[in-house]
């Protein structure tokens, strides 16, 4: 499958699958394996400007589409920091000439926290010519308990962060709002992104919205300091349906700029991939930041390590391609109807 058989916006003529021995966003030369398991590749989590500081990113939107393309990639999944992505998906879809852009929300305060409203949007605005962006919803990340308690900050400040959980424990039951969240995420058939809660919550988040109908799944860079899921937690969200995400970032130095550990990735994450299997695992690179790589060569990067470490192009293309594919309702049309303003937010 290539990248022109996903959505429309696939890669454009010339590029990398075009001949060239060479990587056209580096110069660098790039060898066949790694070459014909890019083609059609999805990196499910990448952050771009516009931001808050354009000092902290290291390319836009229309940059970032349009390298991917080069790379031969067939999607790229934006993160967004503060709220939804949609809206800028929208622009790079229509006007940038590269890959298609997927969006959604990420529940920090800036888009409400367990706001159900916030998840209806994202999951309709930004259409263009019938191609929806908007399609997961990521759990808190930069106002998650999970990270405060990470992090260190004082018990009083802890308390005004989120957890899905009444008083952060997974066995006290959800909050109304998350219970909100997740119904709309089953209704519109939504990827649920664990992001930067404790793997106890969203191991029992997955299994609160799988009862509920949801059925789309991930691990949000899932041997990340930030989280670190075992290896016993992987295996149970993979029984529950969930799909493992990875990321190049989570092994580079400039993990410590982030207050971080960079992790072992021999041992928590290739060691995984070969017990696990490549079927229950998609790639990512989480760059986009000045101080890591361009996403496109970091997920070449990435693809090589796994190459060389013998596994077929078969395999990682199920990693690069099929399993995102899937995950990310890309192997069917999306023929919800149009929505309008009315019908969101009474």
């Amino acid at each position: 499958m290539s990248g022109d058989d996903l959505v429309p916006g696939g890669p454009p003529a010339g590029g990398l699958g075009a001949g060239s021995p060479q990587s056209p966003v580096r110069g660098k030369p790039v060898d066949f394996p790694t070459r014909r398991a890019m083609v059609g590749a999805i990196d499910t989590h990448v952050h771009a400007m516009p931001f808050i500081n354009e000092s902290d990113m290291n390319m836009d939107i229309f940059e970032l589409s349009r390298e991917a393309a080069l790379a031969t990639m067939g999607a790229i999944v934006l993160k967004p920091y503060f709220g939804s992505s949609c809206q800028i998906a929208y622009l790079a879809n229509k006007y940038a000439g590269g890959v298609p852009i997927i969006g959604g929300v990420t529940l920090n305060f800036a888009a409400g926290g367990f706001n159900p409203d916030a998840v209806l949007v994202a999951a309709d605005e930004g259409v263009y010519e019938g191609f929806r962006p908007g399609r997961v919803v990521w759990m808190p990340e930069r106002s998650a308990l999970h990270r405060a308690k990470r992090l260190g900050f004082p018990a009083e400040q802890q308390a005004k962060y989120l957890s899905p959980f009444r008083n952060g424990d997974p066995k006290a039951g959800l909050i109304g709002e998350a219970k909100a969240v997740l119904e709309v995420i089953a209704e519109r058939d939504l990827v649920l992104a664990t992001s930067h809660i404790s793997p106890e919550e969203g191991l029992a988040l997955i299994q609160a919205a799988h009862g509920m109908g949801a059925r789309r799944f991930l691990l949000t860079h899932a041997s990340h300091d930030a989280v670190g899921y075992t290896l016993e937690q992987k295996k149970r969200a993979i029984e529950m349906g969930a799909y493992v995400e990875e990321v190049v970032l989570t092994w580079e130095p400039a993990m410590s700029l982030f207050h971080y550990s960079p992790i072992d990735a021999n041992r928590v994450i290739f060691e995984a991939i070969d017990e696990l299997g490549p079927d229950h695992y998609t790639l990512g690179t989480d760059s986009g930041f000045w101080v890591a790589a361009r996403p496109a060569d970091a997920y070449s990067v990435f693809v090589s390590l796994l190459l060389r470490r013998g596994l077929s192009v078969e395999d990682v293309r199920k990693m690069t391609v099929d399993n995102p594919t899937r995950l990310l309702r890309l192997d069917r049309p999306d023929d919800r109807p149009p929505v309008t303003r009315d019908q969101i937010g009474n």
